[in-house]
């Protein structure tokens, strides 16, 4: 290999690893909401809302809404571009429920 090549490469990786880590988010949210559209909330492990407590909280939308379907959806797509995340990406089991958009009309509950 040339010094050339390894310089581009060098320089490249160093662009990349500067802008994963400047745009490290602080804290992570991630969105979800119901199939029907009448539930939404948000995951945000730093601040103790977990994924555990999210399902817990769907489940009780489910006893009191008669619309169906009662589908949990991911509303947050997967950050690929952000190497620290890459561990998370693959195996955390936020990601193994389905991905949709985001629905402009679902409300809290």
């Amino acid at each position: 290999m040339s010094i050339r090549f390894i310089l581009y490469v060098s320089i490249l990786l160093g662009l990349w690893l500067g802008y994963s880590i400047l745009t490290f988010p602080i804290i992570n949210v991630y969105h979800y909401e119901s199939a029907c559209g009448q539930w939404e909330d948000i995951e945000v492990p730093a601040k103790g809302r977990t994924l555990r407590g999210l399902r817990l909280r769907f489940k009780k939308h489910k006893r009191g809404c008669n619309r169906a379907p009662h589908v949990l959806r991911r509303t947050t797509a997967r950050d690929w571009s952000n190497c620290f995340n890459w561990s998370d990406n693959i195996h955390h089991e936020r990601w193994s429920i389905p991905y949709h958009k985001p629905r402009a009309q679902a409300k809290r509950r």
